[in-house]
């Protein structure tokens, strides 16, 4: 099941955050309860998102797998957050 169509002022919105993310450590939360941190280094106009030094978590043994550099299709992406966009937000205010 894809998600809907976003809305052109919606996905514009989004474009503009994840240009100001790349070249930092981000949290990538996908479907299936999925965790991915890593370097952005790229998106495209799907939100499909190129991660480098990407690393999970296996919530049950708390080990950590290397992933290396990866393509995140962006149909499975539920959140993208960074700390240095939450600081800039907060600075802003």
């Amino acid at each position: 099941m894809s998600s809907p169509p976003q809305q052109p002022q919606q996905q514009a919105s989004l474009v503009k955050v994840l240009k100001r993310a790349l070249g930092k450590k981000v949290l990538v939360v996908l479907k299936r309860a999925l965790e991915i941190n890593g370097i952005l280094r790229g998106f495209d106009q799907h939100l499909n998102l190129h991660i480098d030094n990407a690393v999970t978590t296996n919530p049950h043994t708390m080990e950590i797998e290397a992933l290396g550099t990866i393509v995140l299709r962006g149909d499975s992406v539920l959140l993208v957050n960074s700390e240095d966009l939450v600081e800039k937000d907060e600075e802003n205010e």
